[in-house]
């Protein structure tokens, strides 16, 4: 049984209103965990996708996974490309980057980052 606890309703906390549904509508469940396993341990991050409000939408959400811990790293939910170099630092980030970018970011990407494709 795989149980994911987030705040309760009655609280302050804006994740309580995400659409967690769209994360599992996106990715299957193996790799849900898989992401979340590698934000535990503090990896490099990267989504890609066609669309902007996607990338922010699962970003925040996956943030919202770690409750009730916080993620205190680079953090960047639509990368400009004016950014690019941050992927080869070796530091933890969690970024989104628009999938028509992905061809100029590539050279900049670490090989240790964990690249997920939203749109497949």
């Amino acid at each position: 049984v795989l149980r994911f606890w987030s705040p309760p309703a009655n609280q302050p906390v804006p994740w309580v209103a995400l659409p967690f549904k769209t994360l599992f509508t996106l990715l299957p469940t193996p790799k849900i965990i898989t992401l979340w396993h590698a934000i535990a341990l503090e990896r490099q991050i990267c989504l890609v996708s066609s669309q902007k409000s996607l990338l922010t939408i699962v970003s925040e959400i996956l943030l919202s996974l770690l409750f009730p811990l916080n993620w205190t790293h680079c953090y960047i939910p639509l990368l400009p490309k004016f950014l690019f170099p941050v992927l080869s630092a070796p530091m933890p980030f969690i970024v989104g980057i628009e999938k028509r970018d992905m061809e100029s970011a590539r050279e900049e990407i670490s090989t240790e980052c964990i690249v997920v494709d939203l749109d497949e």
